[in-house]
């Protein structure tokens, strides 16, 4: 059995049947514990986006906004456009059906994961925070100190997996195809530009996140409703497709029965953690870093990230690719919606182009503080600067690695961060429900 067999063989037990369900079932038991909370209030969510901390001896390092802008860079990635079209190949059209259903209970993961995120932070260097410290601090004992290392080792290897080689390959890839830019150059060129980007730390890397987040996301956004509005006759149907398949025990190409339900779940729910980590404990490390003194609305302001990114991106891929009639079975990955956007986008090559370089390198940079907070808690502060400088190589050298074998492994990093991750939401429940009772009770008394 050669190595990716290996990889294979561990990704369908990491996400199989047991962590699909354990993700879904715990989304579902924050969202019901809390009342639906996280729904009832995603319009306020979005509103504090735009109000400044009055409290001016708030402890952090960036404000709300820029916390949101470094989680969305870190889950806008090529995910939103190849990971979708991927789904949709694998899965079919009812695989978008429970990516909808992760988001939709994913924002009581993601909400309470920045809840804790805050609670628990410490105070080093710079305020620094995230799973493996509420799992450390929080949980306390043998079984908490065990669990923060398996996630903080996790994410490391996920920041160099999904969030540096993943991403890197893609728009070295890109610039070859579309530019005609060599690879390596291409490598070279990132891999500087990255490196004095992260030499920065968390208020250097916000400092771009800030700006270009959301340009990219606004640019894909025109472009992909553009293709809809199009193709407008197609969107009633297309929504048909997603709903039926999503329960469908039959595929479209007469399989086996339970082939497309059991696809589609798989699918639609392991590419949808993937685009929105949530779960994955992510937006929790950004989260810590705010300048805030209110753990409950730090957490409702992380949680836009989830609809943002599925509800709105993902979607838009999702529908561009359906109402556009391609065949499913004739490409994959981002081809496939580059196939959706030429159908109607004669710059479609420089549209999408342009898109996906700016989501992977996004990710790139969000996601290098990320592994930055996990190398820092398993080896101290001294091994940053050698974590920045490797980080930094490794997105000059992905151009030369096997784009399907480190995507697997990035899903195997992914689940490690998962399991642990929801662990502590459960173990640490009783105090995202304090939190969130103490904000509804300081909401009240603004109100009267």
């Amino acid at each position: 059995m050669d190595f990716h067999s290996i990889l294979n063989s561990i990704y369908k037990i990491v996400w199989g049947p047991l962590t699909i369900s354990f993700v879904l079932l715990i989304g579902i038991f924050f969202t019901f514990k809390l009342k639906g909370f996280c729904l009832i209030r995603l319009p306020h969510a979005f509103s504090l986006l735009f109000k400044k901390e009055k409290d001016l001896n708030a402890r952090g390092e960036i404000s709300p906004f820029s916390s949101l802008m470094a989680s969305l860079a870190s889950t806008i990635g090529i995910g939103n456009i190849a990971g979708v079209a991927t789904a949709l190949t694998l899965g079919g059209a009812g695989s978008i059906f429970w990516m909808w259903m992760t988001a939709i209970f994913g924002m009581a993961l993601k909400y309470s994961e920045c809840v804790l995120g805050v609670k628990f932070r410490k105070k080093e260097e710079e305020y620094i925070g995230g799973p493996m410290y509420s799992l450390k601090y929080g949980v306390k004992g043998k079984k908490g100190t065990i669990l923060s290392i398996v996630f903080a080792c996790a994410t490391v290897a996920a920041a160099f997996g999904m969030g540096n080689a993943v991403q890197s390959n893609t728009i070295a890839d890109i610039f070859s195809s579309v530019w005609g830019v060599s690879p390596i150059i291409c490598g070279l060129f990132f891999s500087v530009l990255v490196f004095l980007i992260i030499g920065g730390g968390i208020k250097g890397i916000t400092r771009v996140t800030d700006k270009i987040v959301p340009f990219m996301s606004i640019f894909y956004i025109c472009a992909g409703l553009f293709v809809i509005f199009v193709n407008s006759n197609n969107i009633l149907p297309a929504l048909n497709e997603i709903f039926t398949n999503a329960f469908s025990f039959t595929s479209a190409a007469g399989g086996i029965a339970g082939g497309t339900f059991a696809a589609a779940l798989r699918y639609g729910t392991s590419r949808g953690v993937m685009t929105h980590e949530s779960g994955l404990g992510s937006a929790s490390i950004t989260a810590a870093c705010t300048k805030t003194e209110d753990p409950a609305k730090q957490g409702l302001i992380g949680m836009t990230a989830t609809f943002i990114d599925t509800i709105v991106i993902c979607t838009i891929t999702a529908l561009c690719i359906l109402t556009s009639n391609v065949p499913l079975n004739e490409e994959t990955g981002a081809l496939l919606t580059l196939r959706a956007f030429s159908t109607v986008l004669p710059s479609a090559n420089e549209i999408l182009a342009i898109s996906t370089t700016m989501f992977a390198f996004s990710s790139v940079i969000g996601w290098a503080y990320l592994g930055e907070v996990g190398m820092r808690f398993l080896l101290g502060e001294e091994s940053i600067n050698f974590y920045r400088v490797f980080f930094s190589v490794i997105v000059a050298l992905s151009c030369l690695f096997s784009l399907e074998t480190v995507w697997m492994v990035a899903d195997i990093a992914n689940a490690f961060m998962v399991i642990p991750n929801l662990i502590c939401l459960i173990l640490l429940r009783k105090v995202i429900f304090k939190e969130t009772s103490l904000y509804k009770k300081r909401s009240f008394k603004k109100l009267l």
